[in-house]
């Protein structure tokens, strides 16, 4: 295989075709996402906010055009691929306003003068994402993970690369987050590979 190919449910035309990286492509996307995790890690969570609030906005910007192409690329009906781009949009904003709770340092109580138990980044993150929900799965793992400090790669399933390939643009409107978001495109074989990588340090 090399290429992925969307075709519509509906009148079986073809939709969308995307190439599958090629090995120094897809080594150079893990060079890249881990050099820009060493930038991320050091912005305060505000400042990863205030990044991520641009995705936010432009995932409504753009809602129509992300819920036309989920409809045509993987059957579901408009209405519910509006609902999913809304939802993205609302868990976006509660998980900005849980993440300062949740990621807060907190000192316990032990038998050392202070203990404490704090929160940094790993590094980079590959998310494996089916298609069923091609918005929203990415959403839920992409946000907590980038809000933490990580650097996020998207394996995503191989018949919605119209949709991998949306996020990707919404996500990399911003300088600072077109390093720590990239979408990989590679069948299962490679994946296995790319998860043995030293970069790779977490898969969801």
């Amino acid at each position: 295989m090399t290429l992925f190919k969307s075709i519509n449910p509906y009148n079986r035309e073809l939709v969308v075709e995307r190439p599958l990286h090629k090995k120094r492509e897809w080594l150079g996307l893990l060079n890249k996402a881990h050099e820009g995790f060493l930038e991320w890690r050091l912005l305060s969570l505000d400042q990863r906010v205030d990044e991520l609030q641009k995705v936010r906005a432009k995932l409504l910007e753009r809602k129509e055009e992300l819920a036309q192409m989920a409809t045509v690329e993987m059957g579901k009906p408009i209405h519910e691929a509006r609902a999913e781009i809304q939802k993205c949009v609302v868990s976006m904003e509660q998980l900005f306003e849980f993440a300062p709770e949740a990621l807060a340092t907190k000192t316990i109580t032990a038998d050392y003068y202070l203990s404490e138990v704090s929160y940094e980044g790993m590094g980079a993150i590959l998310g494996i994402m089916p298609w069923n929900y091609p918005y929203w799965q990415v959403i839920r793992f992409a946000i907590p993970t980038l809000l933490a400090g990580n650097a996020v790669l998207l394996k995503h399933a191989p018949n919605v690369p119209g949709c991998s390939m949306l996020l990707e643009a919404v996500f990399q409107q911003s300088s600072r987050l077109g390093k720590v978001y990239n979408a990989l495109y590679t069948d299962s074989k490679t994946t296995l590979k790319i998860i043995q990588k030293p970069e790779i340090r977490g898969v969801s």
